[in-house]
């Protein structure tokens, strides 16, 4: 007779865990590769143009090889991204963690989440893109927080290299539930 009162104080307090302990919200935040011919990591989509994607063990993740993109200027951008439903989310604080590197040559790599609503506008973003990054190939934390509006239906969250040609490294994307405030939104 115990077990539905403990499941449910579980649930009840998953929120207030420390980070390794919640749910994941996005899938995959490690990158991980099923298959070296095909670098593109599960659960990911490639957002935008690059030249070259490839998996590079001379910059490593927790002892793993990262995802290198070669980017060209002359596309707008390069990265990957990942739908989430943000019914379950609405209202919610959250953080959103990259561990990122580049070159001398790519001005901008950062993370970012946007909100949409039903009819598919945006109507909340944030981004990574203004913390410094040094360029000198070693991963380093960006972060950033976003407050879901409670009228998104939908959020895309990735990583993107911009700005000059260049080289960006992915080491894991990740989401997780904020406890405290969240910076303001802009759409």
């Amino acid at each position: 007779m115990c077990r539905p009162f403990i499941i449910s104080v579980f649930v009840l307090c998953i929120a207030g865990l420390p980070g390794h302990l919640q749910a994941q919200i996005v899938r995959n935040p490690d990158l991980l590769v099923a298959d070296a011919a095909s670098p593109v990591p599960d659960g990911w989509r490639v957002d935008g143009q690059f030249e070259r994607m490839t998996l590079d063990a001379t910059v490593q993740a927790a002892g793993r090889p990262t995802l290198r993109i070669d980017y060209l200027a002359s596309a707008p951008y390069a990265g990957l991204v990942q739908r989430l439903d943000a019914v379950a989310l609405s209202g919610q604080r959250l953080v959103v963690q990259g561990r990122l590197a580049r070159d001398n040559g790519a001005a901008a790599v950062g993370v970012w989440i946007r909100a949409f609503n039903a009819q598919r506008q945006s109507i909340a973003y944030a981004n990574s893109y203004e913390q410094p990054l040094p360029a000198d190939r070693s991963l380093r934390e960006h972060a950033l927080e976003f407050a879901v509006p409670p009228e998104a239906a939908f959020l895309l969250v990735g990583a993107s290299v911009y700005g000059a040609d260049g080289s960006a490294w992915f080491g894991g994307i990740d989401v997780r539930l904020q406890v405290q405030g969240a910076s303001p939104n802009r759409p």
